[in-house]
C-alpha cells in the first residue's frame, strides 16, 4: 500500500510541476493579442440569448449542479456510530 501511495504521491506533484511550469511559460510569452477592435456586446443580449435559445440547457444544467452539491454534502457528512 505505500508503495501504491508514493506513486501516487510522485504524480501529483508531477502534474503540479508542469502545470506551474506551463503558468510560468504563459505569462513569459511575447505572443501580443490585437486589441484594435473591441465590440462590446450588450448585457440584454447575453440575457435574451441565454433564456431564450438556451433555457432548456439552462434549467438542465441548474438540475445537475443542484444534484452535485446535494451529492458532495451527502460524501461529507460524518457518519454517527
Amino acid at each position: 500500500m505505500s508503495k501504491r501511495r508514493d506513486i501516487t504521491i510522485a504524480v501529483i506533484v508531477t502534474a503540479a510541476v508542469l502545470l506551474g511550469f506551463l503558468m510560468a511559460l504563459s505569462l513569459v510569452s511575447t505572443e501580443t493579442w490585437e486589441t484594435s477592435e473591441i465590440n462590446e456586446i450588450p448585457m440584454t443580449d447575453v440575457a435574451d440569448s441565454l433564456f431564450n435559445e438556451y433555457g432548456f440547457a439552462l434549467v438542465v444544467l441548474g438540475i445537475l449542479l443542484t444534484a452535485s452539491v446535494l451529492g458532495g454534502i451527502f460524501l461529507a457528512r460524518e457518519v454517527e456510530d
